[in-house]
């Protein structure tokens, strides 16, 4: 029976063969180019369909949500039993199973916070904070494995000052991710995003503005929900909010950044002291604006029609800057933390859409883009990219532009390559041309770019948008009113 089911002349048999090599190469073709998932392009729906692949920067918004009764406490603290613990499993500025138990009351100790590093030397030339925040939410989109995973690359590897705001309740599993001797101060001051002074008493008009959200009208997995807009939105209060902080307690820096918890996906990376503070230094010295920039990577540039753009047709939701990681000196801070929460107060007012922060963050960047400096891997223009052919889009996304600086990782990542020193960045080609020269099982016979890494340039904003939206344009008006000082509202 089984014979029948061969060819049984030569001819046939040859045919035989060269049909299933040509489908070997047809489906693995087909597979590598779309990540491993050869229906990466079907949509979540009611039934059997595949979730659509997101881009980097929607995986990296998902989670901060809700915290419980707060203390300001340290890693030590923790290590301690200072702060009653539960097992809830760990998760980062994006999303984790909320606790389905009432959770453990830890009473408030004022302002009390202490740290790893109280007695610790820091190292010579410019100091640097972190800040990062992780509150639950009720779905998650991913495993809670792929959490605890990016936050121990984070915590585990990163030997920069952070400060955290998270719950009582996990507080003491980013203690124990942090390595011992390494500063982490973790306040859990705050019961829910809702609950900083700039979004106080604004559940309604969120859930108001909620509708106008084109990501849940789409009907796209993990759509949007209030607590998430929030959590976006409070970033701005947590940088400021962790400087004020530290200044009280005597622990001053030059820098801090806002850095998405989970931004650290690869454990297979060498950053340690970052960003370089030699190099966040350099960066935003340029043009001797050292006190006053804001530094915000960029992934791409809005389209030419943004031109015509006015402050009053609301926040820009374009794919322009990245809110994973941003922020500057004291001085530039406390600016944008003003400058973000009028807007973000005006355009709620009129019950326009706030709730994605990098929608309000690309406003500012056009209505002050003197105020901005950027780094943009995919500038076509740079000088390092201009004898290398683009690499294809790459497996992540059908969406990614091309490649234009060689074997760099995730190009939404590009700018932890970029504030490196220049030994780290030396290691992270070296890893990267290892993981690209990998044998693949799929695909193997494709090429392979062997360039290696290349180093671009801190760009003014201003002269990104006038690349592209035309030589003569300047910055719109601006018609809000921005106050003096910091007034939560």
């Amino acid at each position: 029976m089984i014979r029948r089911l061969f060819p049984t002349s030569l001819k046939a048999r040859l045919a035989l063969v060269g049909m299933l090599a040509t489908a070997y190469i047809f489906i693995s073709t087909v597979y590598l180019g779309h990540g491993g998932n050869p229906f990466y392009s079907m949509r979540e729906g009611d039934g059997n369909t595949i979730a659509e692949t997101l881009p980097v920067h929607d995986l990296e918004l998902e989670g901060l949500a809700g915290t419980r009764n707060g203390t300001v406490a340290t890693s030590a603290q923790a290590a301690a039993g200072q702060t009653e613990s539960k097992d809830i499993p760990s998760s980062d500025t994006y999303a984790a199973p909320k606790a389905t138990n009432s959770p453990i009351s830890t009473p408030n100790t004022s302002t009390g916070v202490a740290s790893d590093s109280d007695s610790g030397a820091r190292p010579k030339g410019p100091s640097v904070l972190l800040v990062s925040a992780f509150f639950p939410l009720e779905k998650p989109r991913y495993p809670q494995s792929k959490y605890d995973a990016w936050l121990k690359n984070y915590l585990g590897s990163i030997t920069t000052d952070v400060y955290m705001y998270t719950t009582p309740e996990i507080a003491p599993q980013f203690s124990a991710m942090r390595t011992e001797g390494l500063a982490i101060t973790l306040d859990t001051n705050y019961t829910t995003p809702f609950d900083v002074p700039p979004l106080q008493g604004k559940e309604e008009m969120y859930m108001r503005i909620q509708k106008k959200d084109r990501e849940r009208r789409g009907g796209r997995r993990g759509a949007n929900v209030t607590d998430l807009y929030a959590v976006r939105n409070a970033k701005l209060f947590f940088l400021h909010h962790a400087i004020e902080v530290q200044q009280a307690r005597g622990v001053k820096y030059d820098y801090a950044f806002w850095n998405d918890a989970g931004s650290f996906r690869s454990d297979e990376h060498a950053y340690r002291a970052w960003p370089a503070p030699e190099k966040v230094q350099e960066v935003l010295g340029q043009g001797g604006h050292d006190h006053d920039v804001i530094f915000v990577p960029i992934f791409d540039v809005p389209h030419s029609s943004m031109a015509m753009w006015t402050e009053a047709m609301g926040p820009i939701d374009s794919k322009f800057s990245e809110g994973s990681f941003f922020g500057g000196s004291l001085k530039a801070i406390d600016w944008l933390t003003r400058a973000f929460y009028a807007y973000h107060n005006r355009y709620l007012a009129l019950e326009i859409f706030v709730g994605k922060d990098t929608s309000l963050l690309n406003s500012l960047m056009f209505l002050f883009p003197d105020r901005f400096v950027t780094v943009w891997h995919n500038d076509p223009d740079a000088p390092t990219a201009a004898h290398i052919t683009p690499e294809p889009p790459s497996a992540n996304s059908d969406q990614d532009p091309p490649r234009f600086l060689g074997q760099c990782g995730s190009i939404w990542h590009y700018y932890q390559f970029f504030l490196s020193d220049a030994p780290t960045k030396e290691k992270m080609r070296d890893l990267w041309m290892q993981i690209a020269t990998r044998w693949r099982w799929w695909g193997w016979w494709k090429s392979v770019d062997r360039t290696r890494c290349q180093d671009t340039r801190v760009l003014d904003v201003k002269s990104v948008l006038q690349r592209k939206l035309g030589a003569g344009w300047n910055a719109p008006g601006q018609g809000v009113s921005i106050p003096d000082r910091v007034i939560w509202t």
